[in-house]
């Protein structure tokens, strides 16, 4: 593994494979959870051929205090995502580039679209703006923003981002909407570095986040790079298959590019329930052209 620093903190991990490198895939992880978690899908593109490449965002994996965010921060995971790219394409030789986001990471990939310089995006776990939902949470984070301090990771802020997802599956916090598999569900909550509670300054970030993407999406910003949605059928994020397809169709309207969109078994990680396999094999597909 090479790694490189990207401004003041953000750690680029490059993970080439042995002998000729066909092509490269950037990873950008999703909410509360870091790109460790990605090693099984990293090897098998390695031995396929193919460089992985990703960071740990900031409150993430290295990056710590965990789960304590801010707004700030959206501008240098943007300029971190673009200069990394480039860094592969200029530093690295690598012709065909692809960029992954899961669920976080999608809606962060959603804000570049159109500046990405790859020959293919795949989104998993991604889901419509709810922009009411993100007003009332504003209004609500402003009301006890004045007696809260903004660095300060509480599992309550944790649970009101998920206890829509988990709701579905009969819980109101715990992480029971990211798969099917119990075991997969047990993995993610005994990691340290996973499903951490969440700091005032993180719930903003969020609420930005979710509102930049509505702007461009509303603005209806031409992009001209071929999209991959991929949903698990069962993943509340994507509004059980209805939401991931009214973005799908959103972007064939203003993609120059073929937009596609792949709805499997499971719920939110497709990559930790039962098709995992076949989603491996699905991106492998589109690497490999």
């Amino acid at each position: 593994m090479v790694q490189r620093l990207l401004g003041n903190q953000l750690n680029l991990r490059i993970h080439p494979p042995e002998g000729e490198i066909k092509g490269g895939l950037f990873i950008l992880h999703g909410m509360l959870e870091h790109l460790g978690r990605y090693d099984p899908l990293i090897q098998r593109l390695n031995g396929e051929g193919f460089l992985v490449a990703g960071f740990n965002y900031f409150g993430h994996g290295e990056n710590t205090p965990l789960g304590v965010m801010t707004p700030a921060m959206i501008p240098e995971l943007r300029s971190g995502v673009l200069e990394s790219l480039r860094i592969l394409r200029e530093e690295h030789g690598i012709r065909t580039l692809h960029l992954f986001g899961h669920s976080l990471g999608s809606y962060l990939a959603r804000l570049i679209l159109d500046e990405v310089k790859v020959e293919g995006v795949i989104l998993s776990g991604a889901g419509l703006v709810d922009l009411k939902k993100t007003r009332g949470s504003s209004n609500l984070l402003g009301l006890l923003g004045p007696f809260m301090a903004a660095d300060k990771p509480r599992q309550w802020l944790s649970d009101l981002v998920f206890k829509d997802f988990n709701r579905p599956f009969g819980a109101k916090s715990g992480a029971l909407f990211i798969s099917s598999k119990p075991e997969e569900v047990s993995r993610y909550l005994e990691d340290p570095l996973c499903g951490r509670p969440i700091s005032l300054g993180f719930a903003r970030l969020l609420i930005a986040l979710m509102g930049q993407v509505d702007d461009i999406e509303a603005r209806r910003v031409r992009v001209d790079v071929p999209i991959t949605f991929i949903s698990g059928q069962r993943d509340p994020v994507g509004g059980f298959g209805a939401g991931v397809a009214a973005v799908a169709d959103y972007y064939k309207e203003i993609n120059e590019a073929p937009t596609v969109l792949k709805m499997v078994p499971g719920r939110h990680e497709t990559l930790r329930d039962v098709a995992a396999e076949a989603v491996v094999e699905e991106i492998l597909g589109i690497l490999k052209g």
